[in-house]
């Protein structure tokens, strides 16, 4: 009876040995792996460096790496790679993106190598841009401002109408998806235009919030022509005043006060800067068929834009954008995928027309401080309005943007107001973003 008890208490004196191996045994790869995760709570958690080396990509693309002393994970500026990472003894690694760690699976000791790549966005052509963008199908009521709240109505996005090329896909309201960052200055896509280059206005040094005001909006302010007591003043190019017929008075002979200020910035800024590559031609409407009137010299006449633009008088708001001369679509060639234009343009640069503005979300005497173009500054449009019988003088009018985002005429002959080049890009260009102030549409 004595032997069988000892013999009992022997088994179970070697049973608690082997139990205690185990646990011994077992120990080191729980704790291993219960470090590992439970330092994942924490953005800011050390990282058991006996267990994970951490390996950095030594600049994009290179392929080359080496090891880091870090002992955090990094938050920015690198991605995991998950093909190169892996453990000695079968242990696998995954990223978690919610918490921006690395987490570890397995069932012994381990030790781990976690690669990490420079980010790199790939740039892509702004074509395949283009395709990836919600394209409204309604048609906005162009008597309302546009904006997301307090606005006449809210429609706001990107929405499509057609142009002299084909359709054209315009942003309107105060869309915060359309910053392109180019030759050093932030703009703001206008439209694709029908041919699929972008059409951008230009917008600072830095990027504006919608309805932000900033004099850095602009590259200076001028009248559009120094002289107004003719018709041939409403021209973006003009003819020979104080003619007895329409085709002298508005033949592309002499250029506009502003449109030399427009080509001189454009040529110190883009073109001796080595981006004019960039740069498609394309048609900017300078408006001068007639509603009214017989359009030169000083006998009174309302342009095609006026009859457009002041609805309440004329019953509807009909924007359009397709210019209906040739004579009036500004262009360096006098063919823009295959469309005839006037090829009178020493370089692929305009300004914004009226109907733009429209589509935009600006209509006639309305204020709308939200959309995308409101700048808390007048400026100009490229689009005539009229040239009205007053005493004791009579000036040439244009149509211009107002500080209230409202559009009108200019009022006096002595009006000074900005200037905002528009231009367009080609549809291939290399671009890297995603339109957003913090993250524009960059040409590279």
């Amino acid at each position: 009876m004595k032997k069988l008890c000892s013999k009992k208490i022997m088994f179970v004196f070697i049973f608690i040995i082997l139990v205690f191996v185990i646990v011994i045994k077992i120990m080191p790869n729980y704790n291993q792996k219960k470090e590992i995760l439970e330092n994942n709570k924490s953005n800011n958690y050390l990282i058991n460096s006996n267990a994970i080396t951490m390996m950095y990509e030594t600049e994009a693309g290179s392929g080359e790496y080496q090891t880091t002393t870090d002992t955090s994970w990094p938050q920015e500026g690198y991605v995991f790679n998950e093909r190169l990472s892996g453990c000695e003894n079968g242990g696998t690694l995954s990223w978690n993106s919610e918490t921006n760690r690395v987490i570890m699976e397995s069932n012994t000791s381990d030790r781990c190598y976690v690669y990490f790549d420079v980010y790199y966005e790939k740039p892509r052509p702004f074509y395949e841009e283009v395709a990836t963008w919600n394209i409204n199908t309604e048609t906005p009521n162009f008597t309302n401002t546009s904006c997301s709240e307090g606005c006449g109505e809210s429609t706001v996005g990107i929405y499509k109408t057609d142009d002299d090329l084909g359709t054209s896909y315009y942003f309107r309201g105060d869309v915060e998806n359309n910053y392109v960052l180019f030759a050093g200055f932030y703009w703001r896509i206008i439209r694709v235009n029908g041919d699929g280059t972008i059409r951008i206005i230009y917008d600072g040094s830095k990027g504006y919030l919608n309805g932000e005001e900033g004099s850095d909006r602009e590259i200076g302010t001028t009248k559009f022509n120094s002289t107004l007591d003719d018709n041939a003043y409403v021209g973006y190019m003009y003819g020979t005043p104080n003619s007895s017929n329409y085709a002298n008075t508005h033949a592309n002979i002499n250029d506009s006060t502003i449109k030399t200020i427009v080509d001189n910035w454009y040529k110190s800024n883009i073109y001796d800067k080595g981006y004019s590559s960039y740069v498609a031609d394309a048609i900017y409407c300078n408006d001068r068929s007639i509603y009214e009137g017989v359009g030169y010299g000083t006998n009174t006449t309302s342009y095609n834009g006026d009859y457009r633009m002041n609805w309440p008088a004329y019953g509807s708001a009909n924007p359009t954008l397709k210019c209906s001369q040739t004579n009036d679509r500004f262009s360096v060639n006098t063919r823009v995928s295959n469309v005839n234009a006037n090829g009178d343009l020493d370089y692929p640069v305009g300004l914004i027309s009226f109907d733009e503005v429209s589509f935009a979300g600006g209509t006639f005497m309305k204020a709308n401080t939200e959309f995308y173009l409101s700048t808390g500054e007048w400026f100009w449009t490229m689009t005539p309005d009229e040239l009205p019988a007053m005493t004791p003088s009579t000036f040439a009018r244009t149509i211009v943007v107002r500080g209230t985002g409202s559009m009108t005429t200019t009022l006096f002959e002595s009006s000074e107001f900005v200037v905002r080049p528009v231009i367009s890009l080609k549809r291939d260009v290399q671009i890297i973003g995603d339109g957003t102030i913090n993250n524009p549409y960059t040409v590279v």
